[in-house]
């Protein structure tokens, strides 16, 4: 893991050298590139950089132009849904994920969750374990391009998903470009 918070880069393809002569566009191919991936506590920060640049493109403080508001990530599967047809007719599966990033797991009292003092433990029947966790929902409308996630534990990395907030909450969303590969852990 990530232990110091810093960025996360992973090489991608290095292409073979070329020939001495070559130019252009075929010497940026030779270039070593890296993908940024952010942790799970990082996309707040940059869903609100991406909410600031589109203000100030409608604003006009920006000139207008294209973004790309995707990002990748690795993290670990807490628990997943069985992939279903939605009303427009691509298959769709939503997984929970977590990271070492995220706040710890605690026990919440749900009668009175602002009270230090509540009898926060097992024994007690209106305590439950609250997991900080980030939904990803991913559509394609090919059933079998979607990632299976067997188990909690299952490690998953997503490139180009969309960042959004959905009822208060950050979300990633998979898209038909976006592309997952999922690690299981052997016994």
């Amino acid at each position: 893991g990530n232990e110091t918070g810093d960025q996360a880069e992973a090489p991608v393809a290095n292409p073979e050298e070329g020939t001495a002569g070559e130019e252009g566009e075929q010497a940026r191919k030779r270039r070593r590139t890296s993908v940024r991936y952010h942790t799970l506590a990082e996309l707040q920060p940059f869903l609100d950089a991406l909410k600031s640049r589109k203000q100030d493109m409608q604003s006009g403080r920006r000139a207008f132009h294209r973004f790309d508001d995707s990002t990748n990530v690795y993290a670990i599967a807490l628990s997943s849904s069985a992939p279903y047809r939605t009303k427009r007719g691509d298959w769709m599966v939503s997984v929970l994920l977590i990271d070492e990033s995220l706040p710890p797991t605690k026990l919440v009292n749900d009668s009175n969750e602002n009270n230090s003092n509540a009898d926060n433990t097992p024994a007690n029947p209106s305590a439950h374990i609250y997991v900080p966790s980030i939904s990803i929902n991913i559509f394609h409308p090919d059933k079998s391009k979607l990632p299976v996630i067997r188990y909690a534990g299952d490690v998953i990395r997503a490139h180009r998903v969309a960042v959004q907030e959905y009822n208060g909450d950050i979300q990633l969303v998979g898209r038909r470009n976006s592309s997952f590969y999922v690690v299981r852990p052997r016994n």
